[in-house]
């Protein structure tokens, strides 16, 4: 039955081309779906890794309240005092802890980015050099005590200068190596969004010695030894308090046990693993909208398939009958038709996968050469895996059979003497 069937498929050339063109443009669409739902998801857990190891906890203030205000009181008015450091860090299962500081004022920073002056608002971190240590691009730089002061900047205001300024303007992208050693100015006291009502009046140079995913985005980081001299000089509000508190543990399955110890000092605890859990349950969400879209061109698939199969029974009611009149059964003919549907719908589903591959290879390509000093943009946006091409596979292969059920179901209730006979 599998020879004739091949054979029947073989006769039919225009038949068997639109019912494999159908599920060609439905597996492939669902491909690159699955692949881009993947590579979305991959990408998310890579930058979000970045940020922070398995083993590493952020310890913040507690803020009640909506998240935009939350936000504003943990930056202004909250801190963890150091007490509140003494408690957390004697906690069980922690290898390090690493405060970050803030200056107590208002500053702006200064800096000459291809040829153009930008000065903005920006605020001040201290953080220790063993939190940044794979960040510095400098050797021994954390440890200067005199001007111009190592900074780190994040890696993220890169990529949005670069993303949003750079681009669109036609200019060339910034990278990181060709900034490291440049010079940033700071202007303590001073707020560009006030610019009438205070004055330079003191400039402090500071030189960029790295970037770093773990720092804050809106301002620069800088030793906390150098942070409290400023803030000693500077600030009305001299006391050292701390944003926020980075916990290293001894492992990553003993992350779960120290956070609860954390927020049972009514402190707020964040590490990677409950992040990922998060982050993959939302990411559920669109995994189950890019398969509806999939479904969906494949049940419009499945139409024409089903159209086509019940075109080419009505060609060929001569033919099946006179299968029945020799002897074939009502389940042989519905076989028949069945593995025809089986057969054209793998085949179709392979070209699918292959075609959805090319066209993935080539959207990868092309914006890794088109971002290329971009690292918020991944190299691979669509990642394909053997699970999604057998999947894929699979998938076209029972959408074919079960839009051919019909088809069949009519096909062996023909008549023989009636088909004969026409």
């Amino acid at each position: 039955m599998l020879i004739l069937s091949i054979k029947n498929i073989r006769q039919r050339k225009f038949r068997t081309f639109l019912i494999t063109l159908a599920v060609t443009i439905g597996t492939m669409s669902m491909l690159i779906f699955m692949g881009l739902s993947e590579g979305i998801k991959k990408a998310t857990f890579e930058e979000m890794e970045k940020n922070k190891s398995l083993n590493e906890i952020t310890v913040r203030p507690k803020v009640e309240n909506s998240k935009t205000l939350a936000i504003f009181k943990a930056i202004t008015e909250k801190r963890i005092t150091k007490t509140d450091l003494e408690k957390i860090s004697n906690i069980e299962g922690i290898d390090a802890s690493y405060p970050e500081t803030q200056f107590n004022s208002i500053t702006s920073l200064e800096a000459d980015i291809m040829g153009f002056s930008l000065i903005t608002d920006a605020m001040l971190f201290g953080l220790d050099e063993g939190y940044l240590i794979n960040d510095i691009k400098i050797k021994d730089a954390w440890k200067t005590t005199s001007e111009p002061y190592p900074a780190i900047i994040s890696g993220k205001l890169l990529d949005i200068y670069n993303l949003t300024i750079a681009v669109p303007q036609g200019l060339p992208t910034v990278s990181e190596s060709s900034l490291v050693g440049k010079e940033i100015t700071m202007y303590p006291g001073y707020s560009t969004f006030f610019p009438g009502l205070q004055k330079k009046k003191d400039q402090i140079k500071f030189k960029v010695v790295g970037f770093s995913d773990k720092v804050n985005l809106i301002g620069a980081t800088i030793p906390p030894q150098i942070l409290h001299d400023l803030n000693q000089k500077y600030s009305s509000d001299k006391e050292d308090k701390f944003l926020q508190v980075h916990l290293m543990a001894n492992s990553p399955e003993d992350t779960p046990k120290i956070a609860e110890k954390v927020q049972e000092l009514n402190f707020f605890a964040k590490y990677l693993l409950e992040d990922m859990k998060t982050v993959s349950a939302k990411f559920d969400y669109l995994t189950y909208a890019l398969s509806a879209i999939s479904l969906i061109i494949l049940l419009t698939s499945s139409l024409a398939i089903i159209a086509t199969f019940l075109a080419q029974i009505a060609e060929r009611i001569k033919e099946l009958g006179l299968y029945r009149a020799l002897g074939a059964r009502k389940k042989h003919i519905r076989h028949l038709i069945l593995i025809e549907a089986g057969l054209i719908g793998f085949v179709g589903s392979v070209f699918g996968t292959i075609l959805g591959s090319l066209i993935s290879t080539l959207t990868n390509t092309y914006i890794s050469n088109t971002f290329t000093n971009l690292d918020i943009i991944p190299d691979t946006f669509i990642v394909l895996n053997l699970k999604t091409f057998t999947t894929v596979i699979l998938f076209g292969t029972i959408i074919a059979l079960l839009s051919a059920y019909y088809p069949a179901l009519k096909a062996g209730k023909i008549s023989p003497i009636k088909a004969i006979s026409k």
